[in-house]
């Protein structure tokens, strides 16, 4: 409801972060910097099937360049100039022709090619390259403005011959600005919302509104409509908060103006300056003051520079840099927090700037470094492995201390400080920490003994092993996994035999497998299913070449399973494949590596107990394997033998894989996840599990 549809050509470049903000009566949505559309709050007009309080992706991956939002759906404008619509649609507001809710977007019907497209109460308008308006949906008071009234399912052309640039729909009632930046409104009356000085109740064509003013922005209220001169001064009409008129009043206040956003009974306008002003109504807080007045008159909102606006029916958003916060009413979760209501500007949660993620195959927790080297933990806490406040687990991400890598296994977690000290905690029944230690679980980060000087790490369940910086591997942990030919537990580091030095490492339960500067992968450990990879099932307590003599560039171990990706982007697995977690098509183990079926070129790979995930060149994941929690992110809990798309569309630059969880990051650095999350790992600050990608909190 209430957003000014603004006109989509512009000489500007390319928007490197998140814009098109808009904002419904339930909802908040905003385009991310690759132009998929992401939405809070309200169930379908959120895309989703139930109310989300974060950004979830949009259901289809369209890429959309404005969005427009209504009181229970929203819209979406393609590239092309196809309009997509989604939510509810009983009043044949989603525009298919079908009067149908949905929580996918469907194509707008009529094969029509908009410009710009503005959606109202339970009504969306749109506009062609020739200034034509087309609109579709309720509209009982005429807001359609072809002349009659009743819904429509599909677009119906607006009656008079006008020539239009820009369309804004409110809550019974529709303005546009015209190709000469005259303002026409139609539609419902009350209140004198048309400005066209008539007083009528209605209008079911457009009517000029009075003054003879020229605008460059428009929106259009519950029960009042405001615009922005070409010369940056704001008039509003109806009823607002300096009065009721039935003609356009100039709003006093000072500065130039270039944008102006109407909800349900207050206003908000962005200056030339970059500053925020709102006035109205407060009973929600929707205006970012303590008093809940009924009207309030024009005051700026702290924070800022603000760059982009958008109001619903009882909550405000706004954008500043890379970051959205909301302020107001929150029945439905459309201001991203977890409140009832937030009287000034609250970013929306999500943990940013993310560069690395990490989640053991037999772990119930994940941990994230961010771009400021600092490291975040949340889910299962019963062995401390979160490094934060002992005991409980956490659903929501803790702040573990400074760390440029970080890996997360079953029960404990290690990472490496930026002196390349390296520590862990956790679980320590086999010397797994490598303090010198055994037993006792250490709640706080513990330097690892030897003083070596470390540049990568991996935890394995039971076992560590990390390379130093001339890329010499030592492990510590349980006997037969070190890699040390002695089969003995260690509770500090030893060399890993064999005089090899290694570029990378991958840690499984009782396994290691690390590639060599030859890209030649070797690995050593528990052999049961097969994961060694040199055709026996024989464990070694030294590096075994894996057969095949295959080139590989990165390398993934999980539960009893190992994968790794070719120069050819091909990928290949090894071990235990009982839930085909191969991906090959079928469930047959085997000691030696096989193709990943699909023709997928990869770039990474992550293995959890029995699903494993990819990464394709062009940032696309795919999962494949058991399904039990929704860890394969299909929607479903279907197995699949073969990899499958994780829904979404989203675009991502790592992901990891657990026990029956997976997450990735995006571009934007911000960690989405999805499989069980009863122990927090989801990092949703709330349990249960979810069959497609949410963000992390």
């Amino acid at each position: 409801m209430l957003v000014t549809a603004a006109c989509v050509e512009s000489t500007a470049p390319a928007p490197t972060g998140p814009h098109g903000l808009v904002a419904g009566t339930v909802q908040t949505c905003f385009l991310s910097s690759d132009s998929l559309a992401y939405c809070f709050g309200g169930a379908l007009a959120a895309g989703q099937e139930s109310d989300h309080g974060d950004p979830a992706p949009v259901p289809g991956g369209h890429r959309f360049v404005q969005l427009a939002a209504g009181v229970n759906h929203t819209c979406g404008l393609a590239p092309e100039g196809q309009a997509y619509c989604w939510g509810y649609g009983g009043g044949g507001m989603l525009g298919d022709g079908s009067f149908m809710d949905s929580p996918a977007p469907l194509a707008v019907s009529g094969n029509l090619k908009f410009s710009t497209i503005g959606s109202g109460g339970g009504h969306t308008c749109g506009i062609t390259a020739a200034g034509a308006a087309w609109c579709w949906g309720q509209s009982n008071d005429g807001q359609l403005g072809n002349g009659l009234q009743g819904m429509s399912g599909v677009p119906t052309q607006v009656s008079g011959d006008l020539r239009f640039k820009q369309i804004a729909g409110g809550s019974a009632h529709t303005c546009g600005i015209t190709v000469s930046s005259e303002a026409y409104c139609w539609g419902s009356g009350t209140s004198g919302k048309l400005g066209d000085g008539s007083g009528q109740a209605m209008r079911l064509v457009p009517a000029a509104v009075a003054g003879g003013l020229h605008f460059s922005d428009i929106a259009a209220g519950h029960e009042h409509s405001c615009a922005i001169t070409t010369t940056g001064t704001v008039y509003c009409w109806g009823a607002y908060a300096q009065g009721q008129t039935n003609v356009p009043t100039i709003v006093s206040i000072a500065g130039r103006y270039r944008h102006v956003a109407a909800g349900g009974g207050h206003t908000c306008v962005l200056s030339t300056a970059d500053d925020l002003v709102c006035w109205g109504r407060n009973s929600s807080g929707q205006l970012a003051r303590d008093s809940l007045a009924g009207s309030l008159p024009p005051a700026a909102v702290p924070g800022g520079p603000f760059t982009e606006v958008a109001t619903g029916k009882e909550h405000t958003c706004a954008m500043t840099g890379n970051s959205t916060y909301c302020w107001g009413g929150n029945q439905e979760g459309q201001v991203g927090r977890p409140v009832e209501r937030s009287f000034g500007p609250s970013e929306v949660l999500g943990l940013s700037s993310v560069i690395s993620i990490s989640a053991g195959a037999e772990g119930l927790h994940t941990c994230a470094v961010t771009a400021e080297d600092v490291a975040y933990c949340w889910g299962a806490n019963n062995t401390h492995q979160l490094g934060t406040t002992p005991g409980s687990d956490h659903s929501l991400p803790g702040s573990v201390g400074d760390f440029r890598s970080i890996s997360a296994a079953a029960m404990h977690t290690c990472g490496i400080q930026t002196t390349g000290t390296a520590m862990c905690w956790g679980n320590n029944a086999l010397g797994q920490i490598g303090n010198g230690t055994l037993d006792t679980d250490v709640i706080d980060p513990a330097p690892v003994s030897g003083n070596h000087s470390y540049r990568e790490i991996a935890a394995g369940m039971l076992h560590t092993c990390g390379l130093d910086d001339a890329g010499k591997a030592y492990c510590w942990g349980i006997g037969g996994a070190l890699g040390d030919s002695a089969g003995v537990e260690s509770n500090v580091p030893v060399a890993v035999v064999g005089g090899l030095t290694f570029a990378s490492l991958a840690a499984g339960a009782i396994h290691t497998c690390a590639r060599a500067g030859s890209n030649i992968a070797y690995c050593w450990g528990s052999n049961g299913s097969g994961m060694l990879g040199d055709s026996t099932t024989i464990s070694r307590d030294y590096p075994v070449a894996v057969r095949g003599g295959l080139s590989f560039v990165s390398l993934a171990a999980g539960a009893w399973q190992t994968c790794g990706v070719l120069n050819t982007g091909a990928a290949y697995c090894w071990g235990e494949n009982g839930y085909g977690q191969f991906g090959n098509g079928t469930t047959n183990s085997s000691s030696t590596p096989v193709p990943v079926s699909g023709g997928l070129t990869f770039r990474e790979l992550a293995i959890g107990s029995t699903h494993t995930c990819g990464l394709t060149i062009g940032n696309a994941a795919y999962c494949w394997g058991s399904n039990w929690s929704g860890q394969l992110g299909t929607t479903s809990t279907t197995f699949s033998l073969v990899p499958v798309p994780v829904a979404g569309g989203l675009s991502f630059e790592h992901i990891v894989a657990a026990t029956y969880h997976s997450c990735a990051v995006t571009a934007l650095g911000r960690v989405y996840c999805w499989g069980d999350g009863h122990f927090g790992q989801l990092g949703r600050g709330r349990l249960g599990y979810f069959t497609s990608p949410v963000l992390v909190e």
